[in-house]
């Protein structure tokens, strides 16, 4: 089958109104994002996840996971999911009977864009949250 598409803006010469969309709202639409680079798009987003709110199109989703690695418990509490980015945020708690520095490279790997972590030195089972944001292609 071959369909022949002639965009016109006079509706009444047509027989026929074909409109194409994208079911998934698309991450262009909000000014919060236009224009940014790359950087500052994830350094948007991890604010707006601080403060507890969702950026301008992404979608919440609250799938508590919860897991242990390397000593720390690590609760996963939220995600904002959006078209080319996820932001995931962290509650980590330290299960070691001393002091504990965290790095961002503790948690970077190949698909993380950006790391940020609320309180670096952790005391004996303080828990601080972890921000990561992550290409959404996973």
């Amino acid at each position: 089958m071959m369909i022949t598409i002639r965009a016109t803006k006079n509706k009444e010469i047509s027989n026929k109104y074909i409109k194409f969309f994208d079911i998934q709202e698309t991450f262009n639409q909000h000014n919060e994002f236009k224009n940014l680079k790359h950087e500052n798009i994830c350094v948007k987003i991890i604010q707006k996840m601080y403060n507890n709110k969702v950026p301008g199109g992404f979608k919440l989703v609250s799938p508590y996971n919860e897991y242990i690695q390397d000593n720390l418990k690590l609760v996963l509490i939220k995600e904002v999911i959006g078209k080319f980015y996820v932001g995931l945020e962290y509650k980590i708690t330290n299960l070691l009977n001393e002091n504990r520095l965290l790095s961002e490279e503790m948690f970077g790997g190949k698909q993380v864009y950006a790391v940020s972590i609320e309180n670096r030195n952790l005391k004996p089972n303080e828990t601080t949250r972890l921000f990561l944001v992550i290409n959404a292609s996973k």
